[in-house]
């Protein structure tokens, strides 16, 4: 008798053949789970219990569901500004999403800027940052590198009580990748006007603008459960000689009609149709950070709503710039698409 291979397991083996699986190296931190143990955390990934313990200032054994951990190989890169250490990553690609971890006595009071986005096409570039409180006794702040960016490294600064440091995350470069010929009918695209524009672009840009706290506490999940038809960061045209446009989402295969669940919580700040998106849901999860649901046929939240990760938020369609039923997933950080598979399953990046 045949083993029945569920839904997710189909996933894995997708991402796994499509190179867009979680890394196989130790990632930059880990989110406790239910039934984890931190002597069995440390087994996990080869970290032995006292340096697990070091790094993540533990006076006890003792960690709770949703606790991040930071796990010291991938991040050994770090500045120590008035007692107070910050660490950051090795490297970094387009389309990252990133954080910079901070501990210590007034970790929550450290500003960050980075001012390497000057450079880049970016919106509010080197914002001053506040950082944001994870429940382990760290802080954080979230980095962004757009799609197309053009310096081969990250630079930010760090300041506490007036004095200021700098940091450097080099930059690895990937090949850009052949441009996709989409197709789109010209019975679709021919109802975008100025207008049309305007109303929907500006409902994100209002969007992109928030700053409001931070309203999840547990990992990020998948809005269904699916597999990639298109992954997140490929170069495409529309229409044969249009304009080339980045894919700053994920394209997940679905059927027409079903369920689309909010990927954490947050609160509903788009919840309309486009010509462009279709069916649009937006949801701020504060801290700068929004997810965005495309070409649904059905809306069930509104705007203002507060939602819950894992509750229903519409199905799925093929309305705007789409022909054939799928969802397209953004992820965005203060305005720029970042790789959505990052969050899956991670409370932070």
């Amino acid at each position: 008798m045949k083993k029945r291979i569920n839904s997710w397991t189909v996933l894995l083996m997708t991402l796994l053949l499509t190179g867009m699986a979680w890394s196989a190296e130790l990632p930059a931190s880990y989110t406790v789970q239910k039934g984890d143990t931190l002597n069995q955390i440390s087994r996990k990934f080869g970290i032995a219990l006292a340096e697990l313990k070091k790094l993540n200032n533990l006076s006890s054994d003792v960690v709770k569901i949703g606790q991040v951990l930071l796990l010291s190989r991938q991040t050994n890169q770090t500045l120590a500004l008035e007692g107070v250490k910050i660490f950051y990553p090795n490297t970094i690609k387009m389309g990252d999403a990133f954080s910079l971890r901070i501990w210590g006595k007034g970790a929550d009071t450290v500003q960050i800027r980075f001012p390497s986005e000057t450079a880049e096409d970016v919106r509010q570039p080197a914002e001053k940052l506040d950082s944001l409180e994870v429940g382990d006794g760290s802080f954080v702040v979230l980095g962004r590198v757009v799609l197309g960016a053009v310096s081969s490294e990250v630079r930010f600064t760090a300041t506490l009580n007036g004095n200021t440091l700098e940091g450097r995350i080099p930059m690895t470069r990937t090949a850009r990748s052949q441009v996709e010929l989409l197709n789109v009918p010209s019975s679709v695209i021919d109802g975008v006007t100025p207008a049309t524009q305007t109303r929907e672009n500006g409902a994100l840009e209002a969007a992109y603008a928030l700053r409001t706290p931070k309203a999840w506490n547990t990992p990020f999940m998948a809005p269904i459960k699916s597999f990639v038809t298109n992954p997140f960061g490929g170069a495409r045209r529309y229409q044969m000689g249009g304009k080339v446009n980045y894919h700053f989402g994920t394209d997940l295969k679905a059927a027409l009609g079903e369920a689309i669940y909010a990927t954490n919580a947050g609160k509903v700040v788009i919840a309309d149709f486009y010509q462009t998106r279709g069916g649009l849901v937006g949801i701020d999860h504060g801290g700068g950070v929004v997810s965005l649901y495309f070409h649904q046929s059905k809306i069930v939240v509104k705007v203002g709503d507060t939602v819950e990760k894992g509750q229903k938020i519409g199905e799925v369609g093929s309305t705007g710039y789409s022909t054939a039923p799928h969802l397209h997933w953004e992820m965005r950080i203060r305005g720029e698409g970042v790789d959505p598979w990052q969050w899956a399953g991670k409370q932070i990046p």
